[in-house]
């Protein structure tokens, strides 16, 4: 009886390891990791500001993300429901080089839209500068 008892005690520490092991692998393939070189920027404008801010940085980009492609985006954004997320995967050619590129947005009840944008670190400290010059130059 000891024996039995042994064995059902070792096959239950057996599950439960099999049972972590498969949820840990589950988390790994759901919660993104952020690599090394990613860069993300974020900002929040009002919803006007949307397209010209999309236009903006499409304009910077030689291939994957162009004009149509950022009033295709605002569009959606405008569409979307308050306080739902949705996001956008592009591979885009910068300096004849391809990086991935993902916008994330999240309009709220009163119009302000949320923008992630992430991207490669080459890519992001463009991004970022183009960001910033367009939130400047409308005193945002």
């Amino acid at each position: 009886m000891n024996d039995r008892y042994l064995t059902i005690n070792r096959s239950r520490k057996s599950l439960n390891f099999l049972l972590m092991a498969s949820i840990c692998f589950v988390l790994s393939a759901i919660v993104p990791v952020q690599a090394a070189d990613e860069q993300r920027i974020t900002t929040s404008v009002e919803i006007k500001h949307v397209q010209p801010l999309l236009r903006r940085v499409a304009k910077a980009l030689e291939q994957g993300f162009s004009r149509s492609d950022a009033d295709r985006v605002a569009a959606e954004i405008r569409a979307m429901p308050a306080d739902q997320s949705r996001s956008w995967t592009f591979k885009v050619s910068y300096q004849h080089v391809e990086h991935p590129l993902e916008i994330r947005a999240l309009l709220d009840e009163l119009g302000t839209v949320d923008l992630d944008f992430s991207t490669s670190a080459v890519l992001g400290k463009v991004l970022r500068t183009d960001v910033d010059t367009y939130l400047n130059a409308h005193n945002l």
